[in-house]
Formats: C-alpha cells, sequence, structure tokens
C-alpha cells in the first residue's frame, strides 16, 4: 500500500491505496482486493474497492461532497453527515463468496444518490447458491427501491424451480420523515408475503442438532 499526500495545507490531495493478492480464506478460491481514497478532479474524496476471484470482478464506489481540508478545519456533525449528498455504486457477477458451505455467488447492481436520509435509485442483490447443513442449495434475491414518495422491498427465495418465499413491503415515506415520531405515526405502510411449498424434511433439518465431531468443541 502506499499513501500520497501534496498540495496546500487548506486543500490537500489525498491519495491512499492498499493491495491484496491472492488472499485466501480456508480453502476457498483467492480473491485480490484493491482498495483507493482519494480526492478527485474537484478535490472531493472518493474511495472505491475493486475486487476479483475466479476471473469474477465487482466494486464499491463512493463519492462524497467533502474535500480533506473540509474534513481537517470542520468535521461534519452525524446531522450533516445524513444530509450531505453522496453517490454509491455496486457491480457484482457471478462473484464467489468465501461462505463456510457450497460455492454460492453474488450479483449485485446498485445504484444510489442523494443524502442518506433521501436516497433515490435502486440496488438489485442476488445470492446463488446459498447452502445450510443437508438442506438443498438455495437462491435468494431481492430489489430495494427508493423513489420521491417512498421506499419499496421486493424479496424473494428460490429452491430449483421453487419459489419458497416472496414478499412486498412498501413504505409511504422517506427516512427524513420516519425520523419525526409524529410524522411516523402517520406513515402508511403495507406488507404482502406468500410462501410455500416447504418440504416438512427441510424444516426438520433446520432444527436439526449435529453433535461436534471428536476433538471439536
Amino acid at each position: 500500500g502506499n499513501v500520497r499526500l501534496r498540495g496546500t495545507a487548506r486543500d490537500p490531495e489525498l491519495r491512499a491505496q492498499v493491495r491484496g493478492r491472492a488472499l485466501v480464506y480456508e480453502e476457498h478460491a483467492p480473491v485480490d482486493i484493491e482498495a483507493v481514497i482519494r480526492t478527485d478532479e474537484r478535490g472531493r474524496l472518493v474511495a472505491r474497492l475493486d475486487a476479483r476471484s475466479q476471473d469474477r470482478p465487482g466494486f464499491v464506489a463512493l463519492q462524497t461532497p467533502w474535500t480533506v481540508g473540509q474534513l481537517l478545519r470542520n468535521p461534519p456533525t452525524p446531522e450533516r453527515a445524513l444530509n450531505a449528498p453522496i453517490a454509491l455504486a455496486a457491480r457484482f457477477e457471478g462473484f464467489p463468496l468465501p461462505l463456510a458451505q457450497g460455492a454460492p455467488t453474488l450479483d449485485a447492481d446498485v445504484e444510489l444518490r442523494g443524502a442518506p436520509l433521501s436516497l433515490r435509485g435502486q440496488a438489485d442483490v442476488k445470492v446463488a447458491g446459498l447452502q445450510s447443513g443437508e438442506i438443498p442449495a438455495i437462491d435468494g434475491k431481492a430489489r430495494l427501491v427508493f423513489d420521491p414518495s417512498g421506499i419499496s422491498l421486493d424479496a424473494a427465495i428460490h429452491q430449483a424451480q421453487a419459489t419458497l418465499v416472496r414478499a412486498h413491503a412498501r413504505v409511504d415515506g422517506t427516512l427524513v420523515r420516519m425520523r419525526d415520531p409524529k410524522r411516523l405515526a402517520r406513515t402508511r405502510w403495507s406488507l404482502e408475503a406468500d410462501w410455500g411449498p416447504i418440504r416438512l424434511m427441510d424444516l426438520q433439518r433446520l432444527g436439526k442438532h449435529e453433535p461436534p465431531l471428536p476433538g471439536e468443541d
């Protein structure tokens, strides 16, 4: 890794970079990562994390309104930070996840803009091949949408060709509105969900206790 700071004392330019190559967790495929925090052409701080495993790249990127000089002279309060505009983006496609069981992968497409309390945009996330014990692998996906009038969430869990759970939730209000207890009490919301068929065998497996192997605590 390396850090570079130059420019004037009032508005310095920053570039900090960390690289990791062939990082390995247990017996999973190695992962390459690169994280960078720097000032852009306007002097504002941006951050980006890139990762690659089994030739599958992905990234998370954040743009902020802050300069290094502003953070040093007048660090934002939590309230100011929650009302400052940001931009968050993420892209992953079939990215291998280093989880204990199975060979799960991540797909993600995130594009959010605005202050954290009044975000606009949507986030799509899918995890395929999740496995636990003897239960066959499942896939889960979710879409979170922030629009001017509220927040909605659609989620589903699939196994093979069957849909185990499907849900839709909606809140007719922004995070700003929900911070006010009086307005929160008048905020309309809805939840719809359906599930099944789920095999009784799988429910029994969920509650099954597997004793540790000899020598394990």
